[in-house]
């Protein structure tokens, strides 16, 4: 470890597995060393001080005639390949803002982006949440964020981005929002319900057509449009 003047510290590691130098495609273990390299991933703060984590990596030969990989480089289950953020900084964040924490304030607190921290909690959401029964009453929503906007395609045209989405929501029981889908259309509606196989009876309004031509439902569910 290296201190400065400043306070600031610097923590130099290796890697201590011995998994690490197993190739990810045909799982031979290397010991022909290609190259290091030295990363710097991100870790949980300790301390007051900042602190700065530089992993010197190496990177290996795959030896084996079969395998498609020629080269790999070392990695571990808290640091997968590609990863520059360690796996208990990732945890520590979810945990945070399933604390109670807004995205934004954690990653204040945190030396990550609003990006990171939402990921890292969308992650930790899916593996703690089941899917609810099925409603009685499913309703739905169209909610337009800001203003349309156009970008330009590969042509070299302008195409329209799409900002609205249509939310779903339990309207008889306790189960709240269900989800949500972007666009508003026939076939954004269409794709969440299948994706679910449930299906809905006497839906109202402009998905009421749909709902009609394109599915056919063994469950009978009432569908009804939110103002």
């Amino acid at each position: 470890m290296q201190q400065r003047e400043s306070g600031e510290r610097t923590v130099h590691v290796v890697a201590a597995d011995p998994s690490a130098s197993a190739c990810p495609v045909c799982g031979v273990f290397s010991t022909s060393v290609r190259q290091h390299r030295t990363t710097r991933p991100k870790d949980l703060p300790y301390g007051e001080a900042p602190l700065e984590v530089r992993w010197r990596t190496a990177q290996y030969r795959c030896r084996e005639p079969r395998c498609p990989r020629k080269a790999f480089t070392e990695s571990i289950a808290e640091l997968p390949p590609g990863a520059r953020v360690t796996g208990r900084l990732r945890r520590f964040a979810a945990a945070a803002v399933g604390d109670g924490g807004s995205v934004a304030r954690t990653a204040q607190r945190l030396p990550l982006s609003w990006p990171t921290v939402h990921r890292a909690f969308v992650c930790y959401a899916d593996s703690v949440l089941t899917e609810p029964a099925p409603p009685a009453v499913l309703g739905t929503d169209e909610t337009r964020r800001g203003r349309p906007r156009w970008t330009r395609t590969e042509a070299g045209g302008w195409e329209r981005r799409e900002r609205f989405e249509t939310n779903f929501v339990d309207l008889a029981g306790d189960a709240g929002p269900l989800g949500q889908t972007a666009g508003r259309t026939g076939a954004a509606v269409v794709r969440w319900l299948d994706a679910r196989r449930e299906g809905c009876k006497d839906p109202s309004g402009w998905s009421r057509g749909v709902v009609r031509r394109q599915l056919r439902f063994r469950t009978p569910l009432r569908m009804k449009h939110l103002n």
